[in-house]
């Protein structure tokens, strides 16, 4: 995935803040091999820009989503994401 398709990405899910400012809250599914999973999964993110490497680089995309939300809906909304907690 390039850089420039993360970022589509997340402006994806910034546009989808608008949507969703008038909910309680939001969570994001992050486990079984989506997306994000394979972003956070050492053994399929074989990165060696800022998104791999370390499990902070591994978890930048996670990162950039809180934030993107959080500015658009507000400090205080609430954000769930559903991770896995054993990936083989």
């Amino acid at each position: 995935m390039l850089r420039v398709q993360i970022a589509t990405f997340s402006h994806n899910y910034f546009h989808f803040s608008d949507l969703i400012r008038s909910l309680d809250g939001v969570e994001i599914h992050a486990h079984f091999g989506y997306l994000l999973d394979q972003f956070e999964m050492e053994c399929t993110n074989k990165r060696t820009d800022e998104y791999g490497g370390d499990l902070d680089g591994r978890l930048l995309v996670y990162k950039q989503l809180i934030t993107g939300i959080k500015e658009t809906c507000g400090q205080n909304f609430p954000i769930a994401i559903r991770m896995g907690l054993k990936t083989y």
